[in-house]
C-alpha cells in the first residue's frame, strides 16, 4: 500500500504508451525490468500511478485526481487501488532527501509513442525483446447474428408447425 514518505511508483519501470485505436481508448503498458510481467493502465489508472511520488498524501492525489478527471475517488478505492499496485511490486522504497527534490515534478510526463521509457531518467530504450510478450484480452462473441441466420432458416417451417397444432387440436376434440 503506499505511503508516502515509505515508497513510491517504481521509477525503473518499462512504460509504453499505446495510442487510441478506434473505440479502445489509450493506455500504457506498464513492464517490470528482467521480468515477464506486463500490466495495461488506463490513462486514470496511470495518472494515479505517477502520482504515488512518495511525497504526495493520498488526500492530496484524490484532490488532483478529481479535478482532472472531474470523477469522484473516495479515499478507501484510492488505497484499494495502491494495495494491488504494491501486491504486483510496482511500488519501490523512498530513500533520501534527494528523493523530496525530485517528486515534486507533476504527473504525466510526456511518453513518446511506442518507445520504452524510464520515467526517472528520461532515457529512451528501444525495444529490448525480439518475442511478443503474452497479453491476455478477455472478449465475448454477440451471438446476434447466428440467431438470425438460425430465425430466417426455420422461417418457412413455422406454417407447417401452426397447421400441425391446428390439426391436432381438431383431431382431440
Amino acid at each position: 500500500m503506499y505511503k508516502p514518505l515509505e515508497n513510491r511508483w517504481r521509477r525503473d519501470l518499462e512504460i509504453k504508451r499505446i495510442p487510441q485505436v478506434g473505440q479502445k481508448p489509450e493506455c500504457y503498458q506498464v513492464k517490470i525490468p528482467n521480468s515477464e510481467q506486463i500490466f495495461e493502465f488506463g490513462l486514470e489508472e496511470y495518472f494515479l500511478c505517477q502520482s504515488m511520488n512518495g511525497v504526495a498524501t493520498p488526500s492530496v492525489i484524490i484532490d488532483k485526481f478529481i479535478s482532472r478527471f472531474n470523477t469522484l475517488l473516495a479515499e478507501e478505492d484510492f488505497d484499494q487501488f495502491s494495495r494491488q499496485i504494491a501486491e504486483c511490486n510496482l511500488l519501490e522504497p523512498f530513500l533520501s532527501e534527494s528523493d523530496i527534490e525530485n517528486a515534486t515534478q507533476e504527473p504525466l510526463l510526456e511518453i513518446k509513442q511506442n518507445e520504452y521509457t524510464r520515467i526517472s531518467s528520461g532515457m529512451n530504450f528501444s525495444r529490448k525483446e525480439k518475442h511478443k510478450s503474452q497479453v491476455y484480452i478477455w472478449s465475448a462473441i454477440n451471438p446476434d447474428k447466428k440467431f438470425v441466420v438460425l430465425k430466417n432458416i426455420f422461417a418457412p417451417f413455422s406454417l407447417l408447425f401452426q397447421v400441425s397444432e391446428l390439426i391436432r387440436k381438431v383431431n382431440i376434440k
